[in-house]
């Protein structure tokens, strides 16, 4: 009712009231209803975005729902509206959900494709669902890899600063994670390319080569080592050394 109220309008603190309901009543069916709304009240705002992350979490929690063909249906008129013709194919694929038979599972695709597809077009409410997934399932046995996704995503958007903050924070939440190499190499990266930070990039690329010599991130590490001593730092006789070490580890 004071949704509809048009003298009242639609204040912030309706779309906070909505959604701390949702957050006490997750995966209930008067939460859907709730999400419904939420999304109908950012609209109003004019805040586009955030109704569309809404709309794509009701489709993939319940995906069976009568209330889904209708977020369906509102996710592609707003993406007429916001997606430029080129994204809009892409939302058109995500909308059709996931076929993973747990929740969880499903919401964990929902936040890949985003970043895959429309990360950045939908980048600040996709980092505040990042942040509600992780709190929703704390056991959810993948968490590594959806932080991974979130580094990826603030990566995407050119929030580099965010990005480092990410990846630490994964390599310190997850220490025997997969993506650990990954994260690195990914670190060393971002010092290169978007803080222009080259010491701290051949420390980071030293790192995973000390610790992870094995590891298929280990000779991109190296090169980049490499060409960071030559171009950058003018200290030859260590890109020397990196080259060596790349010859005499892979020697075909």
């Amino acid at each position: 009712e004071i949704a509809d109220d048009k003298v009242i309008g639609t204040p912030a603190a309706m779309s906070e009231a909505v959604g701390a309901f949702i957050e006490r009543n997750p995966g209930k069916d008067v939460a859907e209803e709730a999400e419904l709304l939420l999304a109908s009240v950012y609209k109003k705002q004019g805040d586009y975005k955030s109704a569309m992350v809404i709309l794509l979490r009701l489709v993939y929690q319940q995906p069976d729902s009568k209330r889904a063909v209708k977020a369906q249906s509102e996710l592609l008129e707003l993406g007429g509206k916001l997606l430029s013709s080129k994204l809009r194919p892409a939302l058109g694929a995500i909308i059709k959900g996931a076929e993973a038979r747990e929740r969880g599972e499903r919401l964990a695709v929902l936040l890949q494709r985003i970043v895959d597809d429309l990360g950045e077009a939908l980048y600040e409410p996709t980092v505040q669902e990042f942040r509600r997934f992780q709190s929703r399932f704390p056991d959810y046995p993948k968490l590594d890899a959806i932080q991974w996704s979130l580094a990826q995503l603030h990566k995407k958007a050119v929030k580099y600063p965010e990005a480092v903050i990410a990846l630490n924070l994964l390599m310190k939440r997850y220490p025997d994670s997969e993506f650990v190499p990954k994260a690195l190499l990914a670190l060393g990266d971002i010092y290169i390319d978007g803080l222009r930070e080259y010491k701290k990039a051949t420390d980071v690329f030293q790192e995973l080569v000390e610790k992870y010599p094995k590891d298929p991130q280990a000779l991109p590490a190296l090169q980049k080592s490499s060409l960071l001593f030559s171009d950058y730092l003018k200290q030859y006789e260590l890109s020397v050394q990196m080259d060596e070490k790349i010859v005499a580890t892979w020697p075909k």
